[in-house]
């Protein structure tokens, strides 16, 4: 398994993903192809790969935040997937800890995710990787 930068042409895999594994039907290419655009071009955005015999099993999202209450920057996972065919090997922990040696490298104060309450295994996997819940998400859309 290789773990990299995602790269423009990852993007049809990284949809696909998106749009099977997390659940996110209304979702297209084109949206994904956009925001990565934007994504690319902020230095606080990184998407990472992982990569087995050419192809892209699994991605991971962050973005580098600054808040009043955490000391210092920190880490906040926008977006994590992996193949249903490739699930339990191994392959999303590999991304976390490819995310947190980032965190380590930089000083980064915490790194935080939401995840769904429809997907209770996530919330097993997350913690099984010392990761704890501590709050609710809340969100208002428009």
């Amino acid at each position: 398994m290789i773990i990299r930068k995602c790269e423009l042409s990852d993007i049809t895999s990284v949809f696909e993903l998106i749009k099977k594994e997390l659940g996110y039907p209304k979702i297209t290419e084109s949206d994904v192809r956009k925001r990565f655009e934007l994504m690319s071009l902020r230095e606080n955005y990184n998407v990472l790969v992982a990569e087995i015999d050419g192809k892209v099993c699994g991605f991971i999202s962050t973005v580098k935040e600054i808040s009043l209450e955490v000391d210092g920057e920190f880490l906040r996972v926008i977006g994590l997937a992996v193949r249903s065919e490739y699930q339990r090997n191994g392959i999303g922990a590999a991304l976390l800890r490819a995310v947190e040696k980032t965190a380590d490298e930089h000083k980064y104060g915490v790194i935080t995710l939401s995840s769904n309450f429809k997907r209770p295994e996530a919330h097993k996997f997350y913690e099984n990787q010392g990761y704890e819940k501590t709050s609710f998400t809340f969100k208002k859309y428009f």
